[in-house]
């Protein structure tokens, strides 16, 4: 009867790190998804830029047009992207540590709690969770600064371009 329970519970371990394995892949692609969403709307931005530009002689500053204003505003689409798929990749990792700890509780009911994957990370530190912490978060202090770039001179740029 005892290696029932075995042959169980190492099906399960088998079928959980392969859900873990997608999960963070699944990270991964939110990640990239991310990044060259925000490029992509950068770049239609910049393309979908129209010359009407209303010039008001009363003030120093050129008034802008309402499709420019919309474009303007458009510009923080790429960093709310990225905030969205942070929180999405954040609650996945919160899933994959769930089932790490889950598989942790299997290897030591397989024997194999001291040379097992889970117990090997509890006691290192994870420099890669720090690294893509660090650079999501200076990939949206970028977008940010882009985006209220864009916001405020995006007429000058009409502007000039025509």
């Amino acid at each position: 009867m005892e290696s029932i329970h075995q042959s169980f519970h190492l099906e399960e371990f088998r079928q959980l790190k392969g859900e873990i394995s997608t999960l963070l892949q699944r990270i991964e692609m939110l990640i990239k998804l991310s990044l060259f969403g925000g490029v992509a709307i950068y770049a239609w931005i910049l393309i979908h830029v129209s010359p009407e530009v209303v010039s008001d002689t009363t003030k120093s500053a050129p008034q802008q047009s309402d499709s420019i204003r919309f474009l303007g505003y458009a510009g923080f689409l790429p960093p709310a992207l990225l905030v969205f798929s942070a929180v999405m990749a954040w609650l996945t990792f919160r899933h994959v540590n769930v089932i790490a700890d889950y598989l942790k509780r299997l290897e030591g009911l397989l024997g194999i709690y001291k040379y097992g994957w889970e117990t090997h990370w509890q006691t290192k530190q994870r420099p890669m969770e720090y690294s893509l912490f660090g650079f999501l978060m200076l990939v949206l202090v970028i977008e940010c600064a882009v985006s209220f770039y864009l916001q405020q001179h995006l007429a000058v740029l009409v502007i000039a371009a025509h």
